[in-house]
């Protein structure tokens, strides 16, 4: 197939849109952390209250990703990222008038819906934009955009002079992006034929067969609580329990969400230094476990820094390109099915994100943020050994690059 397929510059186009889709719907997403004792206080939330209201975002994103990526697989990647956008921006900006738990929470979901319908179908674009040689390159260098996104967000949110402002001005961005791709985006290169389902289900029923994605999916639940939970988390934790201000736990909380970034660009360059991608995944989230406890009590020192920003490079940084490269060199998967299992995985991540941390550490940890910090590493180390049993695919750009000299045969 690649060979009949047209890779021409305009691929770079759509990647750009893509980028800047996720970064300002993350963006929009993070800049409530942000604002923690400014949303506290004028809503009367309660810590758990709070809690809930930045990780359903996390629901939104992975229920409706899901479903995103079923219908992506079915009617093509355009249609629903658009759709994504337009949800992403509108959720984003009604959430500025809302005045209870109640409303923020629906607006807040409906965010996450849209970045769902984004995330999972960008990836699904970009690999038909892109030759199987560029591909594990081109998902970590995507996967950079969550990271610069949050970054954004965790660090100019305190900024804002009212969440009402914040929430607004990161919307209106989601939107342009939304006008931009609607106008300028195409479906795929020509010489693609687009591999559709005749069924909505089809493309789920053939991705859950598949024992990689099961573990891939147990990982990504963990990674969810431990990584995106941490992070939502974290600005009003250490102002909360270690007593730093606002601002200044903006930007740790940004460090940690700027590891991700680097961690991104990085997995396809640790990949081709150590031949493989499974390792790569367990061995890092454990050390981001680790990273992200010892931040935590060194949090008045300069040590806390360096010890986020390992954590957010080893985790989500090296794990979502890298998962995302194993389920499309999965001979099950490939292309044709690589929206619904990445949806489902996506799904279970953000089941974690918002289950774990609302409902298991933060109520049993009854303000202690110390046990708080220890969930969410326990959470991270579990993600590393969910990923033990899954198959190292044969068929990757590794061992294309390592044996140049055998013939290609393209995927069907």
């Amino acid at each position: 197939m690649e060979r009949e397929v047209e890779y021409t510059g305009f691929r770079w186009v759509i990647f750009t849109l893509i980028y800047l889709g996720i970064v300002s719907a993350m963006a929009t997403a993070f800049v409530a952390p942000a604002m923690a004792q400014k949303l506290i206080t004028s809503l009367e939330l309660t810590t758990t209250q709070f809690t809930i209201i930045n990780t359903a975002f996390f629901l939104g994103l992975g229920v409706f990703g899901l479903f995103g990526g079923i219908l992506g697989d079915l009617l093509g990647p355009k249609p629903m990222i658009f759709s994504g956008l337009l949800a992403a921006g509108a959720g984003g900006i009604l959430r500025a008038p809302a005045e209870s738990f109640a409303g923020l929470l629906l607006w807040t979901l409906i965010l996450g819906a849209g970045a769902g319908f984004i995330l999972v179908n960008g990836a699904k674009s970009l690999a038909n934009w892109f030759p199987h040689r560029e591909i594990t390159f081109i998902f970590g260098l995507n996967a950079t955009s969550v990271g610069i996104g949050s970054t954004i967000g965790l660090a100019t949110g305190a900024l804002f002079p009212s969440y009402q402002i914040g929430f607004t001005a990161y919307g209106v961005v989601v939107l342009v992006v939304a006008v931009l791709w609607f106008v300028i985006a195409k479906n795929a290169p020509k010489g693609f034929v687009l591999p559709r389902s005749q069924s909505v289900i089809a493309p789920f029923k053939i991705a859950v067969r598949s024992k990689n994605t099961w573990w891939i999916t147990l990982s990504f639940f963990m990674v969810g609580a431990g990584g995106a939970g941490s992070q939502a988390i974290l600005p009003y934790a250490l102002e909360a329990g270690q007593g730093i201000s606002p601002v200044t736990a903006g930007i740790a909380a940004s460090v940690l969400a700027m590891g991700v970034v680097l961690g991104s660009v990085a997995a396809d360059v640790i990949a081709k230094i150590t031949g493989l991608l499974k390792p790569n995944i367990w061995a890092g989230l454990i050390i981001s476990a680790a990273s992200l406890y010892i931040g935590w009590v060194t949090a008045m020192s300069p040590v806390a820094w360096a010890m986020f920003f390992l954590a957010g490079f080893f985790s989500a940084g090296i794990f979502v390109p890298t998962v995302q490269t194993i389920l499309l060199r999965s001979p099950e998967i490939g292309t044709s099915y690589l929206g619904a299992a990445f949806g489902f995985g996506t799904a279970f991540f953000a089941l974690g994100a918002f289950l774990i941390p609302s409902y298991i550490i933060v109520p049993l940890a009854h303000g202690n943020f110390d046990l708080v910090m220890i969930g969410f590493a326990a959470s991270l180390f579990l993600g590393g050994l969910f990923i033990l049993p899954a198959s190292e695919p044969r068929d990757t750009v590794l061992a294309r690059e390592k044996a140049p000299k055998e013939p290609v045969t393209p995927e069907s």
